[in-house]
């Protein structure tokens, strides 16, 4: 179906951003990479384990697997049907990219954080695919079905009792929390502060006032994160 009116990209009401991740079974990633603290790599893992199946695509990793799946070169490699297009690439390959998702009939066009190209939205509308900019499939998951996670460790109970701690946005500041908190698990904490680094961008949704972050070494007192 061919929209009438395009859609306002300057912000999605939940419901269009919960129809497609209710619908959505098979995703492609293009740029998927097989680097663990790359944010594709990171999305790719959530996604699996929420039950999607996801499909690397990368030129540059054929004849690999990247996070257990088979890597192709292009959608059109790809066998069978794919739902949406999940865009790890520059804002510039949209326009083709999009042409070829239309190719394959995909039915969404997802562009990640940071990338946004209103002349490829308009292409993918035309043919009648819904299209979301900007955001992270991953992050729109964990925020509207109630999660928000750092390489696979829940942030836990939102609250705001006990100690607080201003938080700076800084690398110190991130050392020091996991030093604190998490000193027996220094792969995980590299993992944290490296993935922290991608959920800087304001659409993580950090809007949550506080956090409490938990481990086995702190099950006396909770540690708050102001944002």
């Amino acid at each position: 179906m061919r929209p009438s009116t395009f859609l306002d990209h300057s912000s999605y009401r939940d419901s269009y951003i919960l129809d497609i991740l209710n619908n959505v079974n098979s995703i492609a990633m293009v740029g998927a990479s097989a680097t663990w603290n790359r944010p594709s790599n990171f999305a790719m893992k959530y996604l699996l384990q929420k039950g999607f199946k996801v499909i690397p695509v990368n030129p540059g990793a054929v004849g690999k697997e990247i996070c257990g799946e088979k890597v192709f070169p292009d959608l059109a490699s790809i066998p069978g049907s794919v739902d949406m297009v999940d865009m790890f690439r520059p804002a510039h390959e949209a326009p083709e990219m999009v042409e070829e998702a239309i190719k394959i009939g995909a039915k969404v066009f997802w562009m990640q954080l940071e990338i946004v190209n209103n002349d490829a939205a308009q292409l993918a509308e035309k043919s009648g695919l819904q299209v979301v900019m900007d955001r992270c499939p991953k992050i729109e998951y964990a925020r509207l079905f109630g999660e928000l996670g750092w390489s696979g460790i829940n942030t836990g109970v939102i609250s705001n009792r006990r100690r607080r701690l201003k938080w700076k946005n800084s690398n110190h500041n991130m050392d020091l929390i996991l030093s604190l908190f998490m000193p027996e698990l220094p792969l995980i904490r590299q993992q944290v502060r490296d993935h922290f680094q991608f959920f800087r961008h304001p659409h993580m949704y950090l809007m949550m006032r506080t956090m409490r972050l938990r481990s086995s070494t702190c099950r006396h007192q909770d540690l708050f994160i102001h944002v």
